[in-house]
């Protein structure tokens, strides 16, 4: 005997049902339970991107110190160059250099003769490493100057000008040394497509002509600016 609000009874009530409905039509069916279909999830909203703008640094900077070279003219030759940045973008840096070479006597087979020189630069570099305090560059050169030279026996004699052009690279070091003063060492390795010769009237053999590749370097202070 089903006893309401016990535990079964609801279920056998069901079940008498529905044999009574079978009794009466067979083809009747239990009723099919509506199961609801789950809830989809909806998929996380997307986060709004932030679009960063990345100015890179624009700055420049100038430097004067002693320049030496070999090459150029007979033996070693030591002078000035003066050098400045006008432009600088992030790791890239635009920059433009004049150098002076005072007259040095030099003795050739023919005689004695004083060598002199002036050169601008132009180079484009590219910062391949940057510490905290230091940062090392690799930069492509164009250079353009001139030799003179003048007979160290005739005083009155006039001096004799050569242009030369030369294509090259070099590696930089500059280092930070307080507020926006630094010091840089420059080594160039320059090759002269156009070289010049100086040949005395009379003489068997010139009296100097370039060699094909110049080397020189640079030590100096500088001041960087933004």
């Amino acid at each position: 005997m089903c006893i309401r609000d016990r535990p079964g009874c609801e279920a056998l009530a069901t079940a008498v049902a529905l044999a009574v409905a079978l009794g009466i039509d067979p083809t009747t069916r239990p009723p099919v339970p509506v199961v609801a279909p789950a809830p989809r999830a909806l998929p996380p909203a997307p986060r709004p991107v932030r679009r960063v703008i990345v100015r890179p640094s624009r700055g420049g900077a100038v430097a004067l110190g002693f320049h030496a070279q070999v090459g150029l003219a007979p033996g070693s030759q030591y002078g000035v160059e003066l050098s400045a940045e006008p432009w600088a973008a992030d790791r890239l840096r635009l920059r433009v250099g004049a150098i002076f070479l005072p007259e040095e006597r030099a003795t050739r087979p023919n005689g004695d003769v004083a060598f002199g020189g002036t050169a601008l630069s132009l180079s484009g570099c590219f910062d391949v490493a940057r510490g905290a305090r230091a940062t090392l560059s690799t930069c492509a050169i164009v250079v353009a100057g001139a030799v003179h030279a003048v007979a160290a026996e005739l005083i009155a004699a006039p001096s004799t000008q050569r242009g030369w052009l030369g294509l090259g690279g070099s590696l930089r070091v500059s280092v930070a040394l307080f507020g926006p003063l630094f010091a840089e060492a420059r080594v160039d390795a320059t090759a002269l497509p156009v070289r010049v010769q100086f040949n005395r009237q009379g003489a068997a053999e010139p009296v100097y002509e370039q060699s094909p590749v110049a080397l020189s370097g640079f030590v100096g202070l500088g001041l960087s600016f933004r």
